[in-house]
């Protein structure tokens, strides 16, 4: 297991995270909502390495100078929808 003192070079969006969203509700009846959300993100600090999306980058340190580590996109989208019924 590898622990970055830094951000390993080209995943710099990895030390931030900035969320734009955007959140409607409707009210279908008094007791059912439904929601939806979209947001747009930039960077990757609250990211998990659960998937296994794995780069390799050039250590000092490692086998023939490079090293294994977690990868993420900068720029990603998440969507969700939900419905509630409140009793």
């Amino acid at each position: 297991m590898v622990c970055w003192v830094a951000t390993p070079p080209g995943q710099e969006h990895r030390a931030y995270l900035k969320d734009l969203a955007l959140s409607l509700r409707f009210d279908i009846t008094e007791n059912w909502i439904f929601k939806v959300e979209g947001h747009k993100m930039r960077g990757g600090a609250i990211m998990l390495n659960s998937d296994g999306n794995t780069a390799f980058y050039s250590s000092s340190f490692g086998v023939n100078g490079q090293i294994e580590g977690p990868s993420y996109t900068k720029d990603w989208e998440l969507y969700t929808a939900k419905v509630s019924y409140s009793f």
